[in-house]
Protein backbone atom coordinates (compact mmCIF):
# COMPACT_ATOMS: atom_id res chain seq x y z
CA UNK A 1 0.00 0.00 0.00
CA UNK A 2 1.54 3.15 -0.70
CA UNK A 3 -0.29 6.91 0.02
CA UNK A 4 0.94 10.21 -1.02
CA UNK A 5 0.52 13.48 0.70
CA UNK A 6 0.35 16.67 -0.23
CA UNK A 7 0.79 19.52 1.19
CA UNK A 8 -1.64 22.71 1.55
CA UNK A 9 -0.28 25.55 0.98
CA UNK A 10 -2.57 27.80 -1.36
CA UNK A 11 -6.24 28.79 -1.13
CA UNK A 12 -6.74 26.65 -4.48
CA UNK A 13 -5.75 23.48 -2.60
CA UNK A 14 -7.67 24.21 0.22
CA UNK A 15 -10.86 24.75 -2.45
CA UNK A 16 -9.60 20.84 -3.49
CA UNK A 17 -9.84 19.97 0.40
CA UNK A 18 -13.25 21.75 1.47
CA UNK A 19 -15.90 19.31 0.21
CA UNK A 20 -13.74 16.17 1.63
CA UNK A 21 -13.55 17.99 5.18
CA UNK A 22 -17.62 18.66 5.00
CA UNK A 23 -18.32 14.83 3.85
CA UNK A 24 -15.58 13.15 6.46
CA UNK A 25 -17.19 15.48 9.17
CA UNK A 26 -20.89 14.70 8.62
CA UNK A 27 -20.16 10.78 8.18
CA UNK A 28 -17.70 10.80 11.10
CA UNK A 29 -19.25 12.96 13.65
CA UNK A 30 -23.13 13.85 12.47
CA UNK A 31 -24.02 10.11 14.78
CA UNK A 32 -21.94 11.65 17.87
CA UNK A 33 -22.70 15.33 18.23
CA UNK A 34 -25.30 15.80 15.92
CA UNK A 35 -25.97 18.08 12.43
CA UNK A 36 -26.42 21.27 13.93
CA UNK A 37 -23.04 20.90 16.19
CA UNK A 38 -20.94 19.77 13.06
CA UNK A 39 -22.63 22.42 11.25
CA UNK A 40 -21.48 24.70 13.72
CA UNK A 41 -17.51 23.36 14.40
CA UNK A 42 -17.20 23.09 10.09
CA UNK A 43 -18.04 27.07 9.88
CA UNK A 44 -15.58 28.07 13.00
CA UNK A 45 -12.94 25.73 12.61
CA UNK A 46 -12.90 24.07 9.25
CA UNK A 47 -14.25 26.74 6.70
CA UNK A 48 -11.93 27.64 3.58
CA UNK A 49 -11.53 31.04 5.45
CA UNK A 50 -10.36 29.16 8.65
CA UNK A 51 -8.22 26.59 7.06
CA UNK A 52 -6.25 29.28 5.24
CA UNK A 53 -5.79 31.54 8.42
CA UNK A 54 -4.25 28.37 9.79
CA UNK A 55 -2.31 27.92 7.28
CA UNK A 56 -0.75 31.54 6.61
CA UNK A 57 -0.40 32.15 10.41
CA UNK A 58 1.49 28.44 11.03
CA UNK A 59 -0.54 27.45 13.16
CA UNK A 60 -1.23 24.44 11.32
CA UNK A 61 0.31 21.97 8.46
CA UNK A 62 -2.74 20.68 6.42
CA UNK A 63 -1.65 17.91 4.01
CA UNK A 64 -4.00 15.67 1.83
CA UNK A 65 -4.14 12.30 1.90
CA UNK A 66 -3.85 10.63 -1.85
CA UNK A 67 -4.69 6.71 -2.16
CA UNK A 68 -4.79 5.27 -5.66
CA UNK A 69 -4.27 8.74 -7.09
CA UNK A 70 -7.69 9.99 -5.69
CA UNK A 71 -8.25 12.21 -2.22
CA UNK A 72 -9.18 9.82 0.50
CA UNK A 73 -8.80 11.94 3.56
CA UNK A 74 -6.95 14.53 5.24
CA UNK A 75 -4.53 15.32 8.14
CA UNK A 76 -3.16 18.31 10.39
CA UNK A 77 -0.70 18.78 12.50
CA UNK A 78 1.41 21.08 14.98
CA UNK A 79 5.08 20.60 16.43
CA UNK A 80 5.18 22.01 19.68
CA UNK A 81 7.63 21.67 22.33
CA UNK A 82 8.85 18.04 22.78
CA UNK A 83 6.08 16.86 20.75
CA UNK A 84 3.80 17.11 17.94
CA UNK A 85 -0.09 18.18 18.53
CA UNK A 86 -2.07 15.96 15.39
CA UNK A 87 -4.89 18.04 15.26
CA UNK A 88 -6.68 16.02 12.35
CA UNK A 89 -6.41 12.77 10.88
CA UNK A 90 -9.55 11.85 8.52
CA UNK A 91 -10.15 9.31 6.24
CA UNK A 92 -13.37 8.92 4.33
CA UNK A 93 -15.04 5.41 5.66
CA UNK A 94 -14.81 3.27 2.78
CA UNK A 95 -10.70 3.82 3.17
CA UNK A 96 -10.76 2.90 6.76
CA UNK A 97 -9.10 -0.08 8.05
CA UNK A 98 -7.17 -0.87 4.76
CA UNK A 99 -3.75 0.37 5.88
CA UNK A 100 -3.74 4.22 5.30
CA UNK A 101 -4.04 4.99 8.73
CA UNK A 102 -1.12 3.41 9.63
CA UNK A 103 0.75 4.83 7.09
CA UNK A 104 -0.01 8.28 8.25
CA UNK A 105 0.72 7.43 11.76
CA UNK A 106 4.32 6.21 11.07
CA UNK A 107 4.61 9.07 8.86
CA UNK A 108 3.41 11.42 11.33
CA UNK A 109 6.02 9.62 13.82
CA UNK A 110 9.03 10.28 11.45
CA UNK A 111 8.03 14.05 11.06
CA UNK A 112 8.36 14.05 14.89
CA UNK A 113 11.58 11.82 15.31
CA UNK A 114 13.21 14.53 12.57
CA UNK A 115 12.10 17.77 14.69
CA UNK A 116 13.36 15.80 17.81
CA UNK A 117 10.18 15.81 19.63
CA UNK A 118 9.57 12.80 21.72
CA UNK A 119 5.94 12.44 21.51
CA UNK A 120 2.70 12.93 19.44
CA UNK A 121 -0.75 13.54 20.91
CA UNK A 122 -4.15 14.51 19.78
CA UNK A 123 -8.00 14.66 21.22
CA UNK A 124 -10.46 12.57 20.07
CA UNK A 125 -14.53 12.83 20.78
CA UNK A 126 -14.71 10.75 23.86
CA UNK A 127 -17.97 8.71 21.96
CA UNK A 128 -15.82 7.90 19.05
CA UNK A 129 -15.15 4.46 20.29
CA UNK A 130 -13.85 3.38 16.28
CA UNK A 131 -11.31 6.03 16.03
CA UNK A 132 -10.53 4.88 20.17
CA UNK A 133 -9.71 1.17 19.24
CA UNK A 134 -7.53 2.75 16.49
CA UNK A 135 -5.02 5.00 18.67
CA UNK A 136 -4.76 2.51 21.58
CA UNK A 137 -4.00 -0.30 18.51
CA UNK A 138 -1.16 2.43 17.33
CA UNK A 139 0.20 2.27 20.61
CA UNK A 140 -1.38 6.11 21.90
CA UNK A 141 -2.41 6.15 25.77
CA UNK A 142 -5.58 8.03 27.20
CA UNK A 143 -4.29 10.77 29.23
CA UNK A 144 -7.33 12.05 30.50
CA UNK A 145 -9.69 14.21 29.21
CA UNK A 146 -10.22 18.18 27.74
CA UNK A 147 -13.89 19.39 27.43
CA UNK A 148 -14.10 23.06 25.61
CA UNK A 149 -16.59 25.23 25.34
CA UNK A 150 -17.02 26.03 22.05
CA UNK A 151 -19.80 28.53 22.04
CA UNK A 152 -23.04 28.58 20.99
CA UNK A 153 -24.48 26.11 23.52
CA UNK A 154 -22.11 23.45 22.00
CA UNK A 155 -19.20 21.45 23.87
CA UNK A 156 -16.05 19.45 22.96
CA UNK A 157 -15.82 16.52 25.43
CA UNK A 158 -12.48 14.88 24.17
CA UNK A 159 -10.36 12.02 25.34
CA UNK A 160 -6.40 13.81 25.47
CA UNK A 161 -4.47 10.38 23.84
CA UNK A 162 -0.60 10.31 24.28
CA UNK A 163 2.18 8.37 22.85
CA UNK A 164 5.91 8.51 23.55
CA UNK A 165 8.41 7.95 20.48
CA UNK A 166 11.64 5.63 21.34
Amino acid sequence: MTITLKKIGSFEEIEILEPLVKVIWEETFVPIIGQNQVDYMLEMYQSKEEINRQIQAAEAEYYLVFYQEEAVGYTTYRKEEQRLFISKIYLLSQYQGIGIATELFNWLEEVAKESNLNSLYLHVNQQNKKAIAVYEHKGFVNFGEIVTDIEAGFLMEDFIFIKNLA
